[in-house]
């Protein structure tokens, strides 16, 4: 899959025992998600740390450009041509997501 370019994105990047957390928020993105998922980050990661994937490095990045394998090098994750032949996000979080008892009519 590729890099979102319009919405703000977390990438979980995994290899062996190399993890990394990346925060993409493009500047063209919503200001509303933009907010949203910089408020958000610090919860997604406990959450990628409960479930169990714990996170060596984190890194913040603006433009989808940024997501090469030279700045996963600079972060000590593997570059995504040994990871995942070349595709970013097999192991990535969308985004937030409503909790499990709220309906989206009854978060309006």
């Amino acid at each position: 899959s590729e890099v979102n370019t319009m919405e703000p994105r977390y990438y979980l990047v995994k290899n062996q025992s190399r993890n990394a957390f990346v925060y993409c928020c493009p500047p063209k993105s919503p200001q509303k998600l933009r907010m949203v998922y910089s408020t958000a980050k610090g919860s997604v990661m406990a959450e990628a740390k409960a479930l169990g994937f714990s996170v060596a490095k984190a890194g913040e990045i603006s433009e989808p450009s940024e997501f090469n394998s030279q700045y996963l090098n600079e972060l000590g994750a593997p570059s995504p041509s040994t990871s995942y032949g070349g595709s970013y996000g097999a192991n990535r979080f969308g985004g937030p997501t409503r909790s499990s008892g709220a309906s989206p009519a009854a978060s309006r």
